[in-house]
């Protein structure tokens, strides 16, 4: 039940409260949990060379970032863009050895894939938001085109009582937190 708590809390903190769970205890868990892993993993690198570096992590907070924003923060995409990231970073210290290029190009390549991902996310969000808005404006002209009388008697011919509009509609995807309007 904590995982489930901890997802509820982050995805609704209001439904988490009302199902009994309290978010901001939740949050206060799980960041303490993920600094504690955080830490492990340092004490590793710690342990390994027996003392600390600072230059040793450098830029692993941008590239933690860039790894969760390329992959939706879904592991199986996270895991990828970390494959992804260590590969540029391993590329670059052959790069810097040959003496073909500067470990420059290599953190400009990686901003330029997190743009591209940044880029294309909204793209698709923008496209997906826009055939919602025409199913939308093609459901609201078939309610107005068949008239009142057809409406009542699309409604009366429900097969139970806890069929709604909303389950009728094309549209499914759940409330939206604004408001979506055809385009002009």
């Amino acid at each position: 039940t904590f995982g489930f708590d901890l997802r509820s809390s982050g995805i609704n903190p209001f439904a988490a409260r009302a199902g009994g769970v309290q978010p901001k205890r939740m949050i206060v868990i799980a960041m303490m949990l993920s600094g504690g892993i955080a830490g492990l993993v340092g004490l590793v690198e710690v342990f390994e060379i027996e003392k600390f570096r600072p230059n040793q992590i450098q830029g692993l907070g941008f590239a933690g970032i860039g790894v969760a924003l390329l992959g939706r923060n879904h592991p199986l995409g996270m895991a990828g863009a970390a494959l992804l990231f260590a590969f540029l970073d391993i590329s670059s210290g052959i790069l810097q050895s040959t003496q073909t290029a500067s470990r420059e190009i290599v953190t400009i390549m990686q901003g330029i894939v997190l743009l591209a991902a940044v880029v294309a996310y909204e793209i698709v969000r923008r496209v997906r938001e826009r055939e919602e808005a025409r199913a939308t404006a093609e459901a609201l002209a078939e309610g107005v085109a068949a008239g009142p009388a057809q409406t009542v008697q699309r409604r009366s011919t429900r097969t139970s009582p806890t069929d709604s509009d909303a389950t009728a509609s094309p549209l499914r995807a759940g409330p939206r937190p604004f408001p979506v309007f055809p385009p002009g």
